[in-house]
């Protein structure tokens, strides 16, 4: 976990609470209700893996089925994600540069990934985290501008073949609009 994290992260990862999502679809997907994730091992991951019902792998190595059909992705990670480590996304990356066989020059072209230093888990946290993502309030405070919007960055990308080389991230007074700018950050991929 990157420093920073333990912030919510005491309450559950770090108390040995495991992520609801997870446990619950090795309950449900996996395995049965009756599995206990106090039990999880690395048998269990290679079960999961093997299984893979409907594709669902989270990590492939490659999307060339994907590239090929012009596809475009921006993937984000927050810096003090308290679920889900951000040096997770950096191994996925590398993972996936490996398997592409691409530089990251290369998968630019149709992959870009940001790194967000101060936000929790898709959102909040003391760093400059809207950048248009899920809605809401905070994502009406940003202009639907592909600078500082995802969502407008993807669409520009898509319909424009112009992808952002960085997205501005804006924090607001106490996560609250109305309040005002507090700072803004601009996050690079």
């Amino acid at each position: 976990m990157q420093p920073g994290s333990e912030i919510l992260a005491a309450e559950k990862l770090y108390a040995g609470v495991p992520f609801s999502y997870s446990e619950s679809w090795f309950k449900y997907v996996v395995y049965d209700p009756s599995w206990d994730a106090a039990t999880f091992n690395i048998h269990d991951a290679a079960v999961a893996e093997a299984l893979n019902p409907s594709n669902i792998r989270t990590w492939p190595d490659n999307l060339f089925g994907f590239q090929s059909r012009h596809g475009k992705m921006i993937v984000y990670h927050g810096g003090q994600d308290n679920q889900i480590t951000s040096f997770n996304t950096e191994r996925f990356y590398n993972f996936f540069s490996r398997g592409m066989q691409a530089t990251s020059n290369e998968l630019d072209e149709f992959f870009r990934f940001f790194r967000v230093p101060g936000m929790f888990h898709c959102n909040s946290g003391p760093g400059g985290w809207v950048f248009g993502q899920g809605g809401g309030a905070s994502a009406a405070g940003v202009p639907f501008e592909s600078a500082n919007n995802v969502l407008a960055a993807m669409v520009k990308w898509i319909e424009n073949n112009t992808a952002v080389e960085d997205i501005v991230g804006t924090k607001f007074v106490n996560d609250t609009v109305e309040l005002g700018i507090d700072f803004r950050h601009r996050h690079c991929k």
